[in-house]
This record gives structure tokens, C-alpha cells and sequence, in this order.
């Protein structure tokens, strides 16, 4: 045995014990043990002696059963995979964070680069598409600034989009314009940048505001109250404006009737209006700089009358009698059903309509009723008679035979036949049951009653069923009336609420009212009404009254319309009633102060499928309230059009949805300019639009050149009296500006970049006068001096797009690398350098002056990071010979 110093770990030794052949030996290790029993040896002094053999119990070791082991292992495991399972969502997360910020900065990107742009450089969007699948989905430009389709490092695909309206803003609201309205001032910049997660749609917007540094200051204004005639009631939410520039206006306070907004200092016309009310226009006014002037309005109310009316449709057979039993002299039991066809064609009846009867007891239907035709169809206006028998004797004043048009034929059972004389019994007297119609379509008309003592409902009905305590008994009519509550003999019974409560009357036979039954031979009854068109919507042409919606009896009642003279307009209105895909419109109504006209019974019958757009188109300026009707002016969207009539009213059948209407479409009118507003319409409903007002103008053209051609794409304005319109030079050279006609001369210039300069024919600046409601003036020839054309291209690492940025210098001189320094002592004398750097899709653009003999060198600066010691370096590739010509892009790529 050998025994461990305790010497070798100062009593840190420990003993580990092992048994073999029933021996123990002492194997020295880290920490106490049997080596502590002998602390005078040391480990020089270890001798061997005997060994023993004598086998003596292990000392107790602290450790772990396998089970304990094994449920340690599983915890373990648990969390592993736990964490497993999570690393999915982080990553996830982490993803979604990374391309919210990259997008962030894509936009950002594109941001800074459009307000690079001069004010007039920055396009406002003329040709726009609607995104898809977001909450809410937004507009954007697919023609100045189309979409851009961007990938970075094998992320899913991000594209960014950009529109850019004409805005103005009034205390803390901002109202965008149409493209087509005079520039305020402002322009409205908003960048998309959006991209597909997990099949949900995301986006980033950033939005921003550009304002034209040169346009006038807004440092007067107007003030002033408006009342009553009386002046004794404030008047709120009345519209005052500068005449011919709605850009200025406000609406008095609703409270204290005030209104108040700023111009520019200079001399004005308001105009005042509001719905109820004539218009008023101030005197000329004048406002200095720094003052506000206060100009009052007191309104005259518009005398007002209502229109009432009924309003039905008639396009569908109705059921218009039934008798389950009545026995003629002959003694035969008779039973029929009569139908009614209210309509303006003649209806098959034959292989096209059938009758089904729904009995209280099961095995009792009759479904469908086999018939024999003596007359296949039905006229308009005609009864249809179908009876168990033929013919039949009626008992009625005059007496005489009735032919039955169809004649019941159905087996037995369910039917009960009779030989002697010979007819058949389907419908069940003294129980519940149904009476319907149908086609290939569906039910066209049906008529359920109850039978009370025996607990039974109608099988089938509409709206509410005829309740009858003992069933449908003999010798009675169940008879559908002809108007609401009331029939009138001689008339088509054709009133339809779809509600058998309120549609049908039981008669007894022995009743003075008994209507005696027709069929097609009968001759023509003409209905007194039809279907009410329920929910239908009625609006007038007055442009002052609201809509008003048809009840469930038919009647409609439209107040407040106006009875006098309305911004210029007679008081002959147009009425115009929509339902769902059927409408009807009475024109030339005319009115009293106080009068409840009433129109009497209208029939909708033509058909809609689209919704309905209406409203007036005005003047502006002096014309403010004076209706465009004769001539007229075309009002469209997307290629379907009307003209207003006389009253300058107009009416659209437009797709449903939101579209844009134009007022003068297509510039139908050349006195006056276009004006766009965005609606919404529904299916079979009348949109009443915002009037259009539209100021008299007419075009200002020129041409542009370089010197030595056409030069496009150079902006051009008009200006007079801080009103600003402005055009693109085409791919000719020529500009077309669509101004208002005024007495001041509009001064013409080009918007260039700060290196350029323009001299113009026949003068500097141009001047021209357009006083001619759509007339054409030709201004002149600018000449641009140092013509900008674009050097356009690519920046790729091994075919794939560099996303991180690349320096694109150009000059005419050499384009050095490291490059030359610059400083202020000697900037003047050195040659021009022009710059940019590559957006995140791997393109760039860069602008320079057109040369016709000198090129440009180029050399693109391409800066790497290194991802661990954090060194900064750059490659270059340089380009020679470029040659850049006024207006047109050059395409030079660089690739690494």
C-alpha cells in the first residue's frame, strides 16, 4: 500500500478509492483523503509495505443518480429548443427592423434628392396609380418619378414611389389641389418606400414641403362678419374668396359668423356664397402690406317650395288573385289563380314561368302545377287566368263565360280529379298555403296565408303573411290590391310592397267589391302603380336642396328646393330619381314660393349599372355665379362624358368607385381652363359633386432652344400679379401655358439651373397679353445659354448593383485621382467639377452644361469598408470622351 503525503497538497489531497481483486488502494489526487491519516510522511519518505487484502468498506462520495442525470439532461434540452424556436421571431424582428430603417433611409434618400431640385424643376404629378392592398392605399406618380424597384443583399425586394401635389394652406389646414390649378406656392412631396412580409403589404412615408422662395408673401388679409339680410343672425360655414384665385379664402365661423384669411398686398374682389343663399360679390377692394381690411357680407335667403311624388317600378308578372273554392251553377268546384303582368312587354309564359303550390300537410304540394295552354304569353296591361276547369260561367252583372288562358293538369295524387263533370282539385280550402311564381331566375312573386286553429303558418310568403284563423276557405278572393290600402276597379292590380300583410285583402264573394276575374281577352287594364322603389334617392337641379329618400309605401318628399333665380339659373329644375339599377329623370319642374309640388306617379324604367354623378359647373372671377350652360361645357372621366345643359347642370354614369371628373374635358371649351375633383360613387346613387368653377383662359406658347435645336424639358412661367402657370417644353421645343385671361401682361421666363443663362426674342423677358377667352398667343424664342444635358447610368461590383453609394464626378477638365483640392483663392479660375452620388438601386443622374465641342472626363470613387479592421479604401474607374447635348441623356455605366 502506498500512502500520499499530506504534505503534497497541505491537506488538500483527496483520496480516491478503487477496489480491485477486493484490495484498496489510495490513488492520490486534489484535495483531503486517506493520505490525511499519515501527516508525518511526505513524499520522499513513501516506502512500500505489505499490502492488505483484507477487503474494508468505501467511504461515502456525495453524486447523482442516473434519473436525477437523465432530468437534468431534459431541462436542458428544453431550453435549447425553446430557444431554438424563439431565434426564428428574433430573427424575424431583427429583419423586419433592418428593412423598416433601410427603407427609412430610401426614402430619405429620394427626399433629399427631389429638394435638390429648383422649385419649378420639381414636377407636380399629372399621371398617377393607386397602390394596393394597404390601409389606406395612396396615390402615386408613374410618369415624372416612376416606381423604382430596389434589392439589397438578398432582402426581399423594396420599391419606392413619389408624388408630388400642389398644396395651400389656410391657418393649420393643408388642402391639396388639382395639377391642373394655379401654382400656390407650395408644392407637397411624399416618398413610398414599401416592401411584402409574410404576404402583408408594409411601407415607410415620408412626407415633406417645398415652398416657392420667389412667391409673394402673404402679409394682408381680409376680415368681416356675415349675417343675415337683416343682419341680426351670424351666418357659419359661408364660403368668402378673392375672385379668380380660390387659393385665398376661409369660411366664417359657424358661431360668431367671422371669417378671415391673408393675401398679398394689392387690390381684390370677394365673392361670398353659400347654399340657401344669393351670392354676393364686395367693390373692388385694396389691402397694404401688414394691414387687414374688413369687408361685411349680409346674404339674402334663396325662397324655397317642395316636390312630392309616388315612385314605383314595374318589371316583373305578379300574382293579382287566387280562390281556393267556389262552385258555379254547373256544380263544378272551381278553383284559380289570376296573375297580372304590369310591364311594357309581353311575358312567355309557356316553358318560362311556373306555379308551384305549398300545401299545410305533407304530401300536398303541387310543384310545379302541370298546365295546358290555350294562350302561351301575356300581354302588357293583361290579365292571365289559369283555373282547374274550362270554361267558366260567371256570376256578375253581365253575366257570360270566362276562357281560362291555362288549365290545370297535375296528376292525382296530389290533386283530387272529379269525371263527372270533370275537373281537378289542387289548391286546399279552410288550411295554410302558398301560392308562388318563379323562372329559371328564381321566385317572382308569392303569396303565403296561416291557418290559425290548426297552428299552422304560411309555408312560404313575403314580408308578412295573411293570417286567417280558419285557413283559406271557399267563396273567398284573396285579391292583391291596386294602390296602397285602396283597389280601384278597372285598374291593374299591381301594387307589390313584397309584404302580403299589405299587398293582399280577403273579399267575400258575396261583397260588392268582388272583382270579377279577366284573362288575356279582357283587353287592357293599366296599372295605377307597381313595386315602391323603396330607399330610391330623388334630387333636384336647383343646387340648394338636399336628396330625399323614396319610403316603403313609394311617396317621397324633397324640401327646401329653390323657387327663384339661383346664381344666375331659372327656376326649372330637373329630378332626377335612382334605384339600385333603375332610374327615371322629369325635367322643366317648375315651382312657387311655399308650393308642395307634386309630381304624381313616376315609373323607374331605365336601367343603371354604373353610379351617378351630378352637379354645376360656374364661371370664376366677374362670372363667379353665372352657370356655363349655353354654350356648354363638356364634364368627363375616363372617356365618358356629358355637357351641361342650360342651367349648367350635367349628369355622369361613371364606373363605381373613386374616379375623377373633369370639368371642360379634353378643353371641349377653349375660353376656359379644366379643373379636376376626386369623387366616390355607388352603384345606382346620385353623388352630388362640388360646383365647378372655371376661370376663362386661353394658351401661351413659345419655343425653347439651345442654340442649335429643339431643347425639352426646360420649365417655363407665366407670371402676373403673383399668379404663376407654368409648362414643360415637349421634345420640340415648344411650351404650351394654359393661363386665365387678365389685363395684365404676363411676364415669360425659363426656371434654369444656377450655371445657366437665357437671352429671349423679341425681348428680355418675354411679355405677352392674353385679355381673349380662348385665344393663342405666341411669346418668343428663349435661347438657354449653357443648355444642361445628363449624363445618366449604372454602378455595379461583378454584375450586381452597388447599393452603398458611388462618387460620380465629371468636368471638362481632367478628373484626377486623389482629387485636385479646391479652395476659395482659386475656385474662380479652375474648371467647373460637377458631382453626385449613386442611389441605392445602383443608378445615377447627373446634370451638366451641354457642350456641341468639348467632352467631359469621368471618374467614379467607389469607397469600401473593411468589416474587421474598420480600414477605409476606395477603387475608381474613369471615362473619357463623353459628350453631352442639351435636353438628351448620356449613358455611361461603371462596373467593378
Amino acid at each position: 500500500m502506498w500512502a500520499c503525503s499530506s504534505q503534497l497538497g497541505n491537506g488538500l489531497m483527496k483520496g480516491i478509492v478503487k477496489y480491485l481483486s477486493g484490495c484498496r488502494i489510495f490513488l492520490c489526487g486534489r484535495g483531503g483523503g486517506p493520505g490525511e491519516k499519515y501527516p508525518g510522511l511526505n513524499a520522499s519518505s513513501l516506502q512500500p509495505s505489505a499490502l492488505s487484502f483484507q477487503p474494508s468498506p468505501a467511504p461515502r462520495r456525495a453524486g447523482v443518480t442516473l434519473t436525477e442525470l437523465m432530468v437534468a439532461l431534459a431541462v436542458l434540452t428544453i431550453g435549447v429548443i425553446g430557444a431554438m424556436g424563439a431565434f426564428q421571431y428574433i430573427n424575424k424582428a431583427i429583419t423586419q427592423s433592418r428593412l423598416k430603417t433601410i427603407a427609412s433611409n430610401l426614402a430619405q434618400e429620394e427626399m433629399e434628392v427631389l429638394k435638390n431640385k429648383s422649385y419649378f424643376q420639381l414636377l407636380v404629378t399629372t399621371a398617377t396609380a393607386v397602390s394596393d392592398g394597404y390601409s389606406p392605399n395612396f396615390v402615386y406618380d408613374t410618369l415624372n418619378y416612376p416606381p423604382q424597384t430596389i434589392t439589397l443583399w438578398g432582402m426581399p425586394a423594396l420599391t419606392r414611389r413619389v408624388n408630388v401635389d400642389y398644396i395651400t394652406v389656410s391657418g393649420s389646414n393643408a388642402t391639396i389641389l388639382p395639377y391642373t390649378s394655379s401654382d400656390p406656392g407650395m408644392k407637397k412631396i411624399s416618398v413610398y418606400v414599401t416592401w411584402n412580409s409574410d404576404g402583408i403589404p408594409r411601407k415607410v412615408q415620408l412626407d415633406s414641403y417645398y415652398e416657392n422662395p420667389s412667391a409673394a408673401v402673404l402679409s394682408a388679409g381680409f376680415t368681416g362678419r356675415v349675417t343675415n339680410a337683416a343682419g341680426t343672425v351670424n351666418l357659419g360655414n359661408v364660403l368668402v374668396q378673392v375672385q379668380g384665385s380660390s387659393k385665398w379664402q376661409a369660411y366664417s365661423d359657424p358661431v360668431t359668423g367671422i371669417y378671415s384669411f391673408q393675401v398679398a398686398p394689392g387690390t381684390y374682389t370677394l365673392v361670398c356664397s353659400t347654399p340657401a343663399y344669393f351670392s354676393t360679390v364686395s367693390p373692388t377692394l385694396s389691402v397694404a402690406d401688414g394691414a387687414y381690411t374688413t369687408q361685411d357680407f349680409a346674404l339674402t335667403r334663396i325662397a324655397t317650395a317642395t316636390i312630392s311624388g309616388m315612385v314605383y317600378t314595374r318589371n316583373h308578372l305578379v300574382i293579382s288573385q287566387v280562390v281556393t273554392s267556389t262552385v258555379m251553377v254547373t256544380g263544378v268546384d272551381v278553383e284559380y289563380v289570376e296573375l297580372y303582368n304590369p310591364t311594357t312587354w309581353t311575358i312567355q309564359i309557356q316553358n318560362n314561368v311556373n306555379i308551384r303550390y305549398l300545401a299545410e300537410a305533407s304530401g300536398h304540394n303541387v310543384d310545379p302545377f302541370n298546365l295546358s295552354f290555350i294562350n302561351s304569353s301575356v300581354g302588357p296591361g293583361r290579365y292571365y287566368f289559369i283555373a282547374n276547369t274550362f270554361p267558366l260561367t260567371i256570376a256578375s252583372a253581365s253575366g257570360g263565360a270566362l276562357v281560362t288562358d291555362a288549365l290545370f293538369n297535375s296528376p292525382a295524387p296530389p290533386c283530387i280529379s272529379h269525371f263527372v263533370p270533370t275537373y281537378k282539385k289542387c289548391i286546399r280550402a279552410g288550411e295554410s298555403g302558398a301560392i308562388q311564381i318563379y323562372d329559371a331566375n328564381g321566385p317572382i312573386d308569392t303569396v303565403g296565408w296561416s291557418h290559425g286553429a290548426a297552428g299552422q303558418g304560411a309555408p312560404d310568403h313575403e314580408g308578412t303573411e295573411l293570417t286567417r284563423w280558419d285557413g283559406f276557405p271557399g267563396n273567398l278572393q284573396l285579391r292583391r290590391t291596386s294602390e296602397y290600402q285602396h283597389t280601384t276597379i278597372g285598374y291593374g292590380r299591381a301594387y307589390d310592397s313584397n309584404d302580403n300583410s299589405a299587398d293582399f285583402e280577403f273579399i267575400d264573394m258575396n261583397n260588392a267589391w268582388l272583382s270579377t276575374p279577366s284573362w288575356t281577352g279582357s283587353g287592357v287594364k293599366p296599372p295605377l302603380t307597381g313595386t315602391p322603389a323603396a330607399g330610391a334617392i330623388v334630387t333636384a337641379g336647383d343646387g340648394l336642396s338636399s336628396s330625399a329618400q323614396v319610403s316603403a309605401t313609394g311617396y317621397f318628399l324633397l324640401t327646401n328646393v329653390a323657387t327663384s333665380v339661383v346664381q344666375g339659373a331659372s327656376n326649372s329644375w330637373t329630378i332626377t330619381i335612382s334605384s339600385y339599377n333603375i332610374m327615371s329623370s322629369s325635367a322643366g319642374v317648375r315651382l312657387t314660393a311655399a308650393q308642395n309640388k307634386d309630381l304624381g306617379t313616376i315609373i323607374l324604367a331605365t336601367a343603371c349599372t354604373s353610379g351617378i354623378a351630378t352637379g354645376y359647373v360656374f364661371g370664376a372671377g366677374p362670372d363667379y355665379y353665372r352657370r356655363l350652360g349655353t354654350p356648354s361645357i363638356r364634364v368627363g372621366s375616363g372617356g365618358i362624358t356629358a355637357n351641361t345643359d342650360s342651367q349648367g347642370l350635367y349628369m355622369l354614369f361613371l364606373p363605381t368607385g373613386t374616379v375623377t371628373i373633369t370639368a371642360n374635358y379634353g378643353s371641349y371649351s377653349g375660353s376656359y381652363q379644366p379643373v379636376d375633383i376626386d369623387v366616390t360613387l355607388a352603384l345606382g346613387t346620385v353623388t352630388q359633386v362640388p360646383d365647378f368653377h372655371l376661370a376663362q383662359g386661353g394658351f401661351i406658347t413659345g419655343y425653347v432652344t439651345s442654340g442649335t435645336g429643339a431643347l425639352p424639358n426646360i420649365v417655363v412661367q407665366a407670371a402676373s400679379n403673383g399668379t404663376v402657370y407654368s409648362d414643360t417644353s415637349d421634345s420640340t421645343g415648344h411650351f404650351y401655358i394654359y393661363a386665365t385671361t387678365s389685363s395684365a401682361a404676363y411676364d415669360i421666363t425659363p426656371e434654369l439651373d444656377t450655371l445657366q443663362s437665357y437671352t429671349s426674342l423679341p425681348a428680355t423677358p418675354l411679355t405677352v397679353n392674353l385679355t381673349m377667352p380662348g385665344s393663342t398667343v405666341f411669346s418668343g424664342t428663349i435661347t438657354v445659354v449653357g443648355a444642361v444635358g445628363t449624363i445618366a447610368g449604372t454602378v455595379t461590383l461583378s454584375s450586381a448593383s452597388i447599393t452603398t453609394g458611388v462618387l460620380v464626378v465629371a468636368s471638362t477638365a481632367a478628373v484626377t485621382d486623389p482629387l485636385t483640392a479646391v479652395t476659395a483663392s482659386v475656385s474662380p479660375s479652375q474648371a467647373i467639377f460637377y458631382s453626385v452620388s449613386s442611389q441605392a438601386d445602383g443608378t445615377y443622374s447627373l446634370d451638366v452644361r451641354s457642350s456641341s465641342t468639348t467632352t467631359y472626363n469621368m471618374r467614379a470613387f467607389y469607397t469600401v469598408v473593411d468589416p474587421v479592421s474598420g480600414a477605409v479604401s476606395y477603387t475608381t474607374r474613369a471615362a473619357s470622351g463623353v459628350s453631352v447635348s442639351a435636353g438628351v441623356t448620356t449613358l455611361r455605366n461603371f462596373s467593378w
